[in-house]
C-alpha cells in the first residue's frame, strides 16, 4: 500500500511525462486544418515504374477510376522536410532520422516505459523493459551518452515511493526531447501527431498529360543513348481539397513544437510547398489557399 503522497507524485508524474509528447492514449485536444491547394507548376507525384501495359514509363498514383491525387504520405514528407529546415533556421533541437536509434526514439521508449510502469505500480516494470534496450543503445555511439544517463537514473530504483523522483530526474535528463518535428511527424517509436489525408481534385476534368525527355551524359554534355523515356503529370492550375489533422498539439500555444507548426503553415501559404518528382527542373509547387482551422 503505497501512501496519499506518493500517489499524487505518481500521478503528476504522468502528467509531466504525457507533457513531453507520448499522449494519444486520450484525446485532449483535436484541430482540424483545411484548405484548399493549387498547383502552380505541372505536378507529378509518381508511384515508381509502369506496369505492363500502361501507356507510360512513369505514371502518377491516381485512384481506380483514373482520377489522379495526391497521397497523404508524399504532402506529409515534404512538410516534415520544410518543418526540418525551419526548425534548424529556429535553431531547435532536431533528429537524424535516418540513424539507426535516434536521440528521439530512445527518448520515446523510455517516457513509454516510465508511464507504463507508474500506470501498473511497477518498478521492475521500468527496469526490466529498458535495461535491455539501453544495453543495445549503449553500443550506438550517437546514443550513448544518453543511454548511459538513462541507465544510471533507473538501475538502482528498488521501490515505488522512488519512481516519482526517477521521473523527474528522466525528464532532465531528457530535456529537448523528443523533438519538435518528431514531436508533430514522428518517428519509428512515436505515433505523429500531425495526419495528413490524401488530398482529392475539387475540379472534374482533372486529366494527365505526358511528356517525354531524355536523360543528359554530364561528361559529353549531350544526349545518353537509350536514356530515352516518358512520364505523366498533372499540368498546373488544378484545385485541391487539403485536410489535416492536429491530435493533442496547442496550435496557439508557445511550446517549441507549436511554434513550429504555425511557422509551417506559414511558410506553406506565404512561399508554397514543392511536392513530388522533378522538383529540381521546375515541378511540384503547391500554394495554398482559403487556410481554415
Amino acid at each position: 500500500m503505497i501512501s496519499w503522497t506518493a500517489r499524487r507524485g505518481i500521478q503528476e508524474s504522468l502528467e509531466k511525462l504525457r507533457a513531453l509528447g507520448v499522449d494519444l492514449d486520450r484525446l485532449d485536444k483535436l484541430i482540424v486544418i483545411t484548405g484548399v491547394i493549387i498547383n502552380e507548376a505541372p505536378l507529378r507525384v509518381g508511384k515508381g515504374r509502369g506496369e505492363l501495359g500502361e501507356p507510360t514509363d512513369l505514371p502518377v498514383e491516381k485512384l481506380p477510376d483514373g482520377t489522379p491525387y495526391i497521397p497523404g504520405s508524399s504532402l506529409k514528407g515534404a512538410l516534415r522536410s520544410l518543418a526540418e529546415r525551419i526548425a534548424n533556421a529556429m535553431g531547435l533541437r532536431i533528429c537524424n532520422v535516418f540513424s539507426r536509434t535516434s536521440p528521439c526514439e530512445l527518448a520515446a521508449v523510455t517516457i513509454r516505459k516510465a508511464i507504463d510502469a507508474l500506470e501498473r505500480g511497477s518498478v521492475e516494470t521500468l527496469r526490466r523493459g529498458l535495461l535491455d534496450i539501453l544495453s543495445r543503445a549503449r553500443a550506438e555511439e550517437v546514443v550513448r551518452s544518453l543511454a548511459d544517463e538513462i541507465h544510471d537514473v533507473i538501475v538502482d530504483l528498488s521501490s515505488l515511493e522512488q519512481l516519482p523522483k526517477a521521473v523527474s530526474d528522466l525528464i532532465e535528463k531528457l530535456a529537448g526531447l523528443p523533438c519538435p518535428v518528431c514531436r508533430l511527424f514522428g518517428n519509428k517509436e512515436l505515433a505523429a501527431h500531425v495526419h495528413v489525408l490524401n488530398a482529392f481534385p475539387l475540379d472534374n476534368d482533372v486529366r494527365v498529360h505526358y511528356r517525354t525527355r531524355v536523360a543528359i551524359d554530364r561528361f559529353r554534355k549531350a544526349a545518353r543513348s537509350g536514356a530515352l523515356f516518358d512520364y505523366e503529370f498533372v499540368p498546373p492550375g488544378h484545385r485541391w481539397r487539403l485536410r489535416i489533422r492536429v491530435y493533442n498539439i496547442d496550435i496557439e500555444g508557445q511550446d517549441e513544437a507549436s511554434r513550429l507548426l504555425r511557422s509551417v503553415l506559414d511558410y506553406v501559404r506565404d512561399v508554397g510547398l514543392e511536392v513530388g518528382g522533378m522538383k529540381s527542373v521546375g515541378h511540384g509547387l503547391l500554394r495554398l489557399e482559403e487556410l481554415r482551422c
